[in-house]
């Protein structure tokens, strides 16, 4: 199956179940066109961008459409618009798009149902007022974490108006931006968007998955950023064939250490359909993880490994079974459990550091 027929059929598979379609930025597409010119089509940003042959055809037990079950956090009347797990924060959902799409997006489903409803989702002003209503009538919500789709895809006046009236209408103390336009397009981050992050206090988390994802322009931007005083964060997945290597992620968490970015959280990649070619066993993740914090200094490896689940971010001490025959392992967090069924050893082939890391490998 050559690329052309591979993009087909994963057309027609993303439609039947509600995957994301395919969409690139110019600015994100030139590296990956220096990628596959350089070592074909199994480089780690053509492989988080397009669909591969084993992204298409390899399943695992326990895959499901939605493991977070976002639905199921979201309040009455405000489906789509806000998911609160805790009682001291919430996600507000300002738009339902994204300047590029992740092919191991957590979120696809949900995504692509909200895609799927057009017209009858709420207008930005519905959204931004239920919102406000919603932590007003619960004062022990205290921060508020704008996700999506990416918030920073809205309108910088749409972004404004958010702001302000979260800040002069609410008592909350801190509010976060989740974005991945800092890698697809940095020009996203004029003088004057900086500013605006600066005036309301916004801590910025990106989601940087590869240290090839930067560049000068990246670089840039996170300075202009920095020059506002804005405080800028990273958290990512650990994903099979892109970053599943101690080099990979030294160089990944010690690049964004230079460029003044804090490292978070590194996240287990949620079971959801289709999602295989992206997940490692247990086992060999924690192994991975294990070496990377005895052998780098601790301002590289301060951050933290968790998984996302419909109770919340889970961590490898809420392990509370583990039964190796049937892969079946059960979290615990506050009295309430989830079950994970792990991804099988037999399935697993870790990624070739040759090509996660070609560039580095080349000059060599």
């Amino acid at each position: 199956m050559n690329q052309q027929e591979m993009l087909a059929q994963y057309a027609i598979i993303a439609k039947r179940e509600k995957l994301l379609p395919i969409r690139v930025t110019p600015f994100y597409q030139q590296k990956i066109n220096e990628e596959v010119a350089t070592i074909g089509y199994d480089g780690p940003l053509y492989k988080g961008s397009y669909p591969t042959k084993e992204r298409l055809n390899l399943r695992a037990p326990g895959e499901v459409p939605d493991f977070v079950q976002d639905h199921s956090n979201m309040p009455n009347r405000l489906r789509d618009v806000v998911i609160q797990k805790y009682d001291n924060r919430m996600l507000f959902f300002p738009t339902d798009s994204c300047a590029g799409h992740c092919q191991y997006c957590f979120r696809t489903r949900v995504l692509s149902e909200e895609r799927a409803m057009g017209k009858q989702l709420p207008d930005f002003q519905q959204k931004l007022d239920g919102a406000i209503a919603h932590v007003n009538q619960h004062p022990d919500i205290r921060e508020v974490i704008f996700s999506g789709g990416d918030p920073m895809t809205i309108h910088p006046t749409l972004l404004e108006t958010a702001l302000r009236r979260f800040r002069k209408e609410t008592a909350i103390t801190n509010i976060r931006i989740h974005t991945r336009t800092i890698v697809f397009t940095p020009g996203v981050y004029r003088k004057n968007i900086c500013e605006l992050l600066g005036k309301y206090d916004v801590r910025v988390y990106f989601h940087i998955m590869h240290p090839y994802e930067v560049c000068a322009s990246v670089a840039q931007a996170v300075d202009k950023l920095h020059q506002q005083g804005v405080q800028t964060y990273n958290q990512f997945p650990l994903l099979r064939g892109i970053n599943d290597h101690l080099e990979v992620l030294t160089a990944h968490v010690e690049m964004l250490d230079r460029l003044g970015i804090r490292q978070i959280s590194m996240f287990i990649p949620d079971p959801i359909n289709y999602s295989a070619t992206f997940r490692i066993p247990l086992a060999r993740l924690f192994s991975i993880i294990d070496e990377f914090n005895w052998k780098t200094p601790s301002w590289v490896n301060a951050g933290r490994v968790v998984m996302d689940t419909s109770i919340g971010k889970v961590r490898r001490e809420n392990i509370v079974e583990w039964d190796k025959n049937t892969g079946k392992i059960i979290f615990e967090r506050e009295g309430q459990r989830i079950e994970y069924t792990d991804f099988p050893v037999e399935l697993d082939t870790p990624g070739d550091i040759s090509k996660m890391l070609w560039k580095t490998k080349r000059e060599k």
